[in-house]
């Protein structure tokens, strides 16, 4: 359910940018990013999410472009910028040893020092880079269209849904004996 807030910033972007109002998507992103960055710091007086953090800076840094800018960019081609922006913070948090899922799982104060935990959480993250990465792909082929609205719709949802289905069956997989 926490993972599930993180992306609320995604899902409002989404369903603006579904209705025609890319900017007002971009806007909500991150008015929401804020807000769950502020609840956490602030509210909660608990550690600040990375995922949190990195979606603040990807939608504000998008919203303020296009403010400066006063550009007109594609739906396909927002989302596109969005999917990839998350799937480079996503392999980012991997690669500095700090995958984004250890914020959201219920997992130990030793977890880091677990070479397994942190094998399995690094998998399970780079599965939600890799959906990420094939909805940036489906984006682009969309923009360049290539694809038809319905078939990007179905590749997004799909690879989603995959990551999903990866992230619950996965790490009790890891944990049988070999």
């Amino acid at each position: 359910m926490k993972l599930l807030l993180a992306f609320l910033p995604f899902i409002a972007f989404a369903a603006a940018s579904l209705l025609g109002h890319t900017t007002l998507g971009l806007v909500a992103g991150t008015v929401i990013a804020a807000g769950t960055v502020a609840w956490d710091g602030i509210a909660k007086g608990s550690r600040i999410k990375l995922l949190d953090v990195g979606t603040f800076v990807l939608f504000g840094a998008l919203t303020l472009f296009i403010w400066l800018t006063d550009a007109t960019l594609s739906i396909a081609l927002v989302r596109a910028c969005v999917d990839i922006g998350l799937s480079l913070l996503v392999v980012g948090s991997v690669l500095i040893g700090r995958p984004f899922t250890l914020d959201y799982a219920p997992a130990d104060a030793n977890a880091r020092a677990n070479p397994r935990i942190m094998r399995t959480h690094s998998r399970v993250a780079l599965a939600w880079a890799a959906a990420f990465a094939l909805a940036a792909a489906a984006d682009i082929a969309l923009w360049f269209d290539v694809i038809r609205p319905m078939g990007a719709t179905a590749i997004i949802v799909g690879s989603l849904y995959a990551a999903f289905r990866f992230t619950r069956a996965y790490p009790h997989r890891a944990r049988q004996p070999s």
